[in-house]
């Protein structure tokens, strides 16, 4: 039977990991076994991802909140490839 319809209109559509390939793709949840027994084991790890999302966008956003000044500033040092600004790298045609 082809749930993807179904799926797709669920708030949260969770499939079995022998069901189609449709439903599947369709789904929010595929859970790779058969067993129902391991759907807590599911949340359990999209509420540690969840948490790890939110801490890195929590870290990040205080990161710029103090970096983009400082280097807009110039109290960053800036970061330059080659040590003299004439300097290519080569000596051509030079003994």
């Amino acid at each position: 039977m082809n749930d993807a319809p179904a799926l797709a209109a669920a708030k949260l559509g969770i499939a079995m990991g022998s069901g189609s390939a449709l439903s599947q793709t369709t789904a929010d949840l595929v859970l790779l076994s058969n067993d129902l027994k391991q759907l807590p084991v599911a949340f359990r790890a999209l509420q540690e991802t969840r948490g790890l999302v939110l801490q890195n966008l929590i870290l990040s956003f205080g990161y710029n909140i103090i970096a983009i000044p400082l280097a807009a500033g110039g109290a960053l040092p800036s970061l330059r490839l080659s040590s003299k600004s004439g300097d290519c790298g080569g000596s051509y045609g030079t003994q």
